[in-house]
């Protein structure tokens, strides 16, 4: 009976010992499973506080070129005006990185005819503004005008290629030139090279216009057959990628460091 009452009491220990495991392992699941659920609520929360800041931050950029352009407007002086053309080209920027395109769009072109008011045709600036310009009507779905565009800042980068070798050439034929004009020489020749790099990057934009401009004229042709029940195909689509190389097509100008310098901000 002692025995009996031995084995009995080492069963019920053993049972005790297991229901203790167990319940630990429980608890340790449960625990994980807590972690597992917060550390979800903590990336979606991270998630969604970059994405307010984000937009934070391109509303407060917004305003800030908002009043920027109103103070520049006011003034009719050149510099002031090209001013408040840079302060419409950044506006169309924050347009675009906010996906409001007409926006972008209405921003760019009140930029571009305050440049062509101020600017000579083969400004680098009128380059960029073109091409900002072909970027979002592109992003809207407007393959026409976003061809036009990236037409017309190749062409500016071309007619600046071709003032920039015309007067390098006039500085040589004078022979021996003071310090300052072979260092502007060696300024002209390098921007040459760089803009030398630019056009394949435009013309490739080029191309992509077209092709999306031909991919949705035939895509509205063959749904008009399906429509009319002549043809069963699938309508073919046509995109490309879309990547921004306008800080490379200008020479960069701090809009913030003019509002400084103008002592109007």
């Amino acid at each position: 009976d002692d025995d009996d009452d031995d084995d009995n009491d080492e069963e019920e220990t053993e049972t005790a010992e297991d229901s203790k495991v167990e319940s630990t392992a429980n608890m340790d699941g449960a625990c994980a499973a807590d972690t597992s659920e917060a550390e979800d609520e903590n990336e979606d929360s991270a998630e969604k506080d970059g994405e307010s800041e984000e937009v934070d931050n391109l509303q407060l950029a917004w305003e800030m070129l908002e009043l920027a352009k109103v103070i520049f407007k006011r003034q009719e002086a050149k510099e002031i005006q090209l001013c408040a053309a840079q302060a419409y080209l950044k506006l169309g920027e924050v347009g675009i990185e906010s996906e409001n395109y007409i926006q972008a769009i209405e921003d760019f072109n009140e930029c571009l005819n305050i440049q062509q008011k101020h600017l000579d045709p083969h400004n680098r600036l009128l380059a960029e503004t073109h091409y900002q310009l072909g970027l979002a009507y592109s992003f809207d779905d407007q393959h026409d005008s976003s061809l036009k565009h990236f037409k017309e800042s190749f062409s500016v980068i071309e007619k600046r290629l071709a003032m920039l070798m015309e007067r390098i050439e006039k500085t040589e034929e004078k022979g021996k030139s003071p310090a300052k004009d072979n260092d502007a020489v060696s300024d002209d020749k390098q921007e040459i090279e760089e803009l030398k790099e630019l056009l394949p990057e435009i013309k490739a934009k080029i191309e992509d216009a077209e092709e999306s401009k031909d991919g949705k004229a035939t895509k509205a042709f063959q749904e008009t057959l399906v429509q009319t029940g002549k043809t069963d195909e699938t309508p073919a689509s046509s995109s490309s990628s879309v990547s921004n190389i306008s800080h490379l097509v200008r020479k960069k100008v701090s809009l913030f460091f003019e509002l400084a310098r103008l002592d109007l901000w």
